[in-house]
């Protein structure tokens, strides 16, 4: 028994907590009425409620008659109601009528003589108090023979109704305690729920539920946890993902480095196979330093991103106008792609933007490569801005192999790749698009994919402008 107890104490502190809190609220007011009533409860009252009942009582005895039979029906009305034990004597001390064989009895005859002379309205003679009733002939209905008065003496002790109103609070209280058990459970084992829920979180298993099925602020938390849990295991996922595209993405051009290294040891290699082993070398090395430094890029900008600061990854912000940052990019694309034609839209006075330069450059010539990789030389390219509303809007248009409806949600995640750019010629890490987010996100702005109804795809930025 005492092992079960320590077993289930600490699993349910809480709803012992709030359990006994109210049993506690319950049980001062209880103790605070009792002790009022003890101490204020007195019986300056009594009196004044006893001449009323005793005025009831008269007047339903009819006047001038004394008939037992109505005296006793009237006395047992008023028991019914009262739950009083008095009695109805004549002055000298014969009984009338009573409640029970607990009524109080008969008072002295020197004690009615105050109360006959009219000097008091009532008499407390010990626990009881005795009130007079209105003067009534005898049953014989002479009026000539000397009227006697009645009295009604009630058994009025104000230990009793305070013993009622205590017994009557004892049981509200049980009521109440009984009463608070199944609150302090709806309180308790939703937290129960959840504290299981939060545990299998921390273990991994994010698919884990509370199964809190609630209206209340506990069904919110419930469904906030479990959205917390849906989007960290989203994420884990992802960065797993990540660490094995980055993997993979690393491993292809170290296997040329070394192959291209063993066809260099080889003794029958000549000088111009070895010089062209060494550029693919090259190429490679270009490429896998490309790779890392996007790679550590989206690190740096998620770092940045996740801690609500900037300084993983300094943005030097400045007011640029875009005639600052569309001409090296038209240049830069001019030289990658000599083939290729590169419309520019500029409007003659577009407010500038509060951007990182190169940094947001770098968004621009990831889409230029982008368009120029699923395009061909003899379809046309367009970077344009579009002034707005607090807003100034980047669009990089082509008119290449588009964008399958599918995708369309996916091609800013790392790695990535469409059906269409699943193809030889496309070179690329997967990382361009990514990074263009990652940068956009950290400046304030919006990016969205597009397809183009005469053909082609846009890919539009959205950034303050000053």
């Amino acid at each position: 028994m005492i092992r079960w107890a320590k077993k289930l104490l600490p699993r349910r502190r809480l709803f012992l907590r709030v359990f006994l809190h109210g049993l506690l609220l319950v049980t001062v007011l209880y103790i605070a009425t009792g002790v009022a009533f003890m101490r204020f409860g007195g019986s300056s009252d009594g009196p004044f409620v006893l001449r009323r009942f005793a005025d009831l009582i008269a007047k339903e005895i009819e006047p001038h008659r004394l008939e037992q039979p109505r005296l006793q029906e009237t006395i047992d009305k008023f028991y019914s109601v009262a739950r009083t034990e008095f009695a109805v004597y004549r002055a000298d001390g014969a009984l009338l009528a009573q409640t029970s064989s607990r009524a109080p009895g008969p008072v002295e005859a020197e004690s009615f003589a105050d109360l006959r002379q009219g000097r008091h309205n009532h008499f407390r003679h010990g626990r009881n108090i005795l009130v007079p009733l209105l003067p009534i002939a005898d049953s014989a209905g002479s009026r000539e023979d000397p009227p006697f008065e009645a009295y009604l003496i009630v058994s009025w002790d104000p230990r009793n109704i305070h013993e009622r109103i205590l017994l009557g609070l004892a049981v509200l209280l049980v009521v109440l305690a009984l009463m608070s058990i199944p609150l302090a459970r709806s309180i308790a084992r939703p937290l129960d729920q959840l504290t299981a829920a939060a545990k299998q979180f921390s273990e991994g298993h994010f698919s884990a539920r509370a199964n809190i099925v609630r209206k209340d602020e506990f069904g919110t938390l419930a469904r906030t946890m479990e959205e917390m849990a849906a989007h960290l295991g989203q994420r884990i996922a992802l960065e797993k993902e990540l660490l094995a595209n980055v993997s993979h993405e690393i491993r292809t051009p170290l296997t040329r480095i070394k192959v291209a290294l063993e066809l260099c040891d080889e003794k029958n290699a000549s000088i111009d196979d070895v010089q062209s082993y060494l550029a693919s070398i090259a190429d490679d090395t270009a490429e896998l330093e490309k790779l890392v430094d996007d790679v550590t890029t989206i690190a740096k900008l998620e770092l940045a991103a996740t801690r609500g600061e900037q300084h993983a990854y300094i943005l030097r912000k400045e007011s640029t106008p875009p005639s600052a940052l569309l001409p090296p990019c038209q240049t830069r694309f001019a030289q990658l792609y000599p083939d290729y034609r590169l419309m520019l839209h500029l409007p003659s006075e577009p407010p500038p933007v509060e951007v990182d330069p190169p940094l947001f450059r770098r968004v621009l010539n990831n889409l230029l490569d982008n368009a120029a990789k699923h395009s061909s030389p003899s379809q046309e390219i367009e970077l344009a801005v579009i002034p707005g509303n607090e807003t100034l809007t980047f669009e990089v248009r082509d008119r290449g192999t588009g964008i399958d409806a599918a995708d369309l949600p996916r091609i800013f995640e790392p790695f990535f790749r469409g059906d269409k750019a699943r193809t030889p010629d496309i070179g690329g890490t997967g990382l361009g698009l990514t990074i263009c987010k990652r940068i956009v996100d950290a400046h304030g702005g919006e990016i969205e994919a597009i397809n183009r109804q005469d053909g082609g795809a846009t890919i539009r930025v959205k950034v303050p402008s000053t």
